[in-house]
């Protein structure tokens, strides 16, 4: 075996330091890179998955073996990966990790038990793989010998139905705006000025949280580990973001004088709907 490079795994306030990642092989050509990235970072746990039903094709070149000398790191794969809780298939499932901090990263991590080595064992998946397929599809440049299977030609369908439908959803969804007094009220408060930092953390706040639930993301309407991971993330992006917008209303004029600008609600709101557009939707 071959010594590669370690790293640390980071779960809920906790680091496991000491992650040795070790290779059959003396030479690989992604390693270098990789091995940069993990040394300046560490990883992040995600979730459990069933190793099992990973796609194949996903998974970048071989396996690696973990090892450590940490005893708390030793301990904490034992019970990570060795006592799932409810689970009557205990060797198929494993770890899912990810480069910690990388939230557009394609690169994911997953910590298994290898029963043929009686081994902790990590492949890396690459979900760029799937954006190159639906580039080559959409280009039509796969190969009709290839084993990947073209989509056929379909005809629009009707979508009138699903239109009305979708109308009323909107017309009885309370986040938005559905009378004359709602609109009076928001016109009201769109010009009410913010005074203080607070008032601008809450205006925020209040924002991110109404334009995801309009967009069906909202922390309360899921159980999925994921989909809560990806709504913190969306929200810390989008908080982080309009508080760096927000700071041209403190720039200071040629005369070394402060503009008297004010921050108003509507200000912010419009922030925010930018921001959340060019994170969430899609055109």
């Amino acid at each position: 075996m071959n010594y590669k490079f370690s790293t640390a795994l980071y779960d809920e306030g906790q680091t496991i330091k000491d992650v040795q990642f070790w290779s059959i092989k003396e030479t690989d050509d992604y390693i270098d890179d990789l091995s940069i990235k993990l040394n300046s970072t560490s990883l992040e746990f995600i979730t459990h998955i069933e190793c099992t039903k990973l796609p194949i094709y996903l998974i970048n070149g071989h396996s690696f073996q973990i090892f450590t000398n940490d005893e708390e790191s030793e301990f904490y794969f034992k019970h990570k990966i060795l006592t799932i809780p409810n689970s009557n298939k205990l060797l198929n499932y494993g770890i899912l990790t990810k480069i910690k901090d990388k939230i557009d990263s394609d690169q994911y991590f997953v910590f298994y038990f290898n029963n043929d080595n009686n081994s902790i064992d990590c492949l890396i998946v690459d979900f760029s793989v799937i954006n190159k397929l639906n580039e080559l599809d959409h280009n039509n440049k796969i190969d009709n010998n290839s084993f990947i299977t073209k989509k056929k030609n379909r005809t629009i369908p009707n979508t009138q139905v699903f239109d009305k439908v979708l109308k009323q959803k909107q017309d009885n969804n309370p986040f938005l705006l559905s009378n004359q007094n709602d609109i009076q009220q928001n016109s009201t408060s769109s010009l009410s000025i913010l005074t203080n930092q607070e008032q601008i953390n809450n205006a925020i706040n209040k924002l991110i949280f109404s334009g995801l639930r309009i967009r069906g993301l909202s922390k309360n309407q899921t159980n999925s580990i994921n989909e809560i991971l990806k709504i913190k993330e969306i929200h810390q992006m989008t908080y982080k973001s309009a508080i760096f917008a927000l700071k041209k209303y403190n720039y200071t004029n040629s005369n070394n004088k402060k503009n008297n600008l004010q921050i108003k609600f509507n200000d912010v709101q419009e922030i925010i709907e930018n921001l959340l557009h060019l994170f969430v939707d899609v055109e």
